[in-house]
């Protein structure tokens, strides 16, 4: 049986910001007539399966992909894009394809927060985050925290940057070390 559902592919569903994702879109597919499916699927799980068909077999009427860092988009996902098929990537675009999105402007806000912050007289504004490489909202933050320093005539001191690995079972760690070594980070 089919019915008016959406089907949404997350990799994880651990954070708070995820899961503000969660609720939002279920009230909005609620007052429209839609279902929420959820499905925790790491990209190599769905890359080697065949949920994306079986989902269509199923009859969603669209799919809503939260892609984990690192991303290889499943060329399933890309072809229902290709052929007007709804399909909607959150937090992150496809460079140089039309594909549907919903993002903010990373660039933009952490260059705001950074000005913000030499506004209040900090000096030395540290960041930390996985390398520009995990997904293009990460390359726009960090652009953004580069822009901020340039267009305040600051140098980004290498102290004040910690970039993480996601599977670094060690991150907490490594933080505190990072704030301990770095006391002048405001």
């Amino acid at each position: 049986q089919t019915g008016n559902f959406i089907c949404m592919l997350l990799p994880d569903i651990e954070s708070r910001f995820v899961t503000t994702l969660i609720y939002g879109a279920q009230d909005v597919l609620r007052n429209q007539g839609f279902h929420l499916l959820i499905l925790r699927e790491s990209e190599a799980e769905l890359s080697g399966s065949k949920l994306i068909s079986r989902m269509i077999d199923l009859g969603i009427k669209g799919i809503i992909v939260f892609p984990n860092s690192n991303a290889r988009y499943n060329k399933d996902l890309l072809l229902l894009a290709f052929n007007r098929f709804p399909v909607v990537f959150v937090d992150s675009t496809l460079r140089d394809l039309e594909i549907s999105s919903v993002t903010s402007d990373h660039h933009k806000m952490v260059k705001k927060a950074v000005e913000l912050l030499f506004g209040h007289g900090c000096k030395n504004v540290g960041f930390i985050s996985k390398p520009a490489e995990y997904s293009t909202s990460i390359a726009q933050r960090i652009s953004g925290y580069e822009k901020a320093h340039i267009e305040n005539n600051r140098t980004i001191r290498s102290g004040n940057v910690l970039y993480l690995s996601k599977e670094d079972p060690a991150q907490e760690i490594r933080i505190l070390h990072f704030l301990e070594e770095n006391k002048d980070i405001d």
